[in-house]
């Protein structure tokens, strides 16, 4: 009787020491904290702030948002890269941190290697305005003034050592210029001013900082850096006017490298449910700015290209 009681004890621990549900714990069961990259207050930092709101419905438990700041969000990266892979730290993975970064500045972390990508839910689209009476109409005003004036066509420069010039240094470089930098710390703000001002001759920015000042009548675009139009869709792209180049990033997702299997699926169907949702889509329509979902794996195979195409132009130095 000892020997059947033995047995069947054995069995039933058996089966709930190694039952699959048993295996894995629920995911998630208590807050989990999400790491911003970029200071409060921005574009980026209102887009996700909705997106994790939106995924707080579904995952059912606490966001609890944690700043990070520093480096072109390369700074928060590296803290994400360190913490436990159980799933409750997640945060920004961007394209600029992840593929611009470690050609510029460097990082202390390996972009290709540290990370598990959970997927991306917006694009960055940059475009580049001048002001409303400028002699330059379109792009081709500004590169051939640049052209006969070097270092005298002025660039009011919102993210010094980012991504923001990637485009005037791709043009100095095909087209043989030389543009005159001139760094604005203090962001759009202090660019917007210095345009109006005419103190500087073109700046960059995106749908939600550009859009009042072009419906205002202040400023006029001349090109779209993204693969997709700006806020103004008469005006066309640099692919359209035939440069084999896009000032195109990413917001996304991540969290280090190791993720449980349960635990990365459960984030990648909650961000893939979230950038359907009703009322997410509504705010970020309202925002001027797309939600541009790619899951996980594909968002990684972006990470390589750009890191690659961004290295290439980037290997003699990058002075914006």
């Amino acid at each position: 009787m000892k020997i059947g009681v033995s047995i069947f004890c054995g069995c039933f621990l058996s089966l709930v020491f190694f039952s699959p549900a048993a295996a894995q714990d629920k995911y998630p069961s208590k807050p989990i904290n999400f790491i911003f990259v970029y200071p409060p207050g921005g574009g980026s930092d209102l887009c996700t702030k909705l997106l994790f709101e939106t995924m707080k419905k579904d995952l059912g438990v606490p966001i609890i948002p944690k700043y990070v700041t520093g480096a072109a969000g390369s700074v928060g990266a590296y803290e994400l890269s360190k913490a436990a892979p159980n799933g409750y730290t997640v945060g920004m993975t961007t394209l600029v941190a992840m593929a611009l970064v470690p050609h510029t500045t460097g990082v202390k972390f390996n972009p290709l290697e540290d990370f598990d990508f959970i997927g991306t839910f917006m694009q960055f689209i940059t475009g580049y305005v001048v002001k409303a009476d400028s002699p330059y109409k379109n792009l081709k005003d500004l590169i051939e003034a640049a052209r006969k004036n070097p270092n005298q066509i002025r660039f009011g420069n919102t993210t010094p050592g980012g991504f923001q010039g990637l485009t005037p240094a791709y043009l100095e470089k095909v087209e043989k210029i030389r543009f005159k930098n001139l760094p604005c710390p203090g962001g759009h703000g202090e660019a917007s001013a210095a345009l109006l001002g005419g103190h500087v001759d073109f700046k960059p920015g995106n749908p939600a900082q550009l859009k009042p000042y072009i419906k205002s009548g202040h400023t006029r675009m001349i090109v779209s850096g993204s693969y997709m139009r700006h806020s103004d869709p008469s005006v066309p792209t640099l692919r359209e006017l035939g440069y084999d180049f896009d000032q195109v990033s990413w917001n996304a997702l991540g969290a280090p490298k190791g993720l449980p299997v349960h635990v990365k699926k459960r984030l990648e169907e909650s961000l893939a449910k979230a950038v359907q949702d009703p009322e997410f889509v509504k705010a970020m329509t309202n925002l001027d700015t797309p939600i541009d979902y790619h899951p996980g794996d594909e968002y990684k195979k972006m990470v390589v290209k750009y890191h690659e195409i961004w290295g290439n132009l980037l290997k003699d130095g990058y002075r914006f």
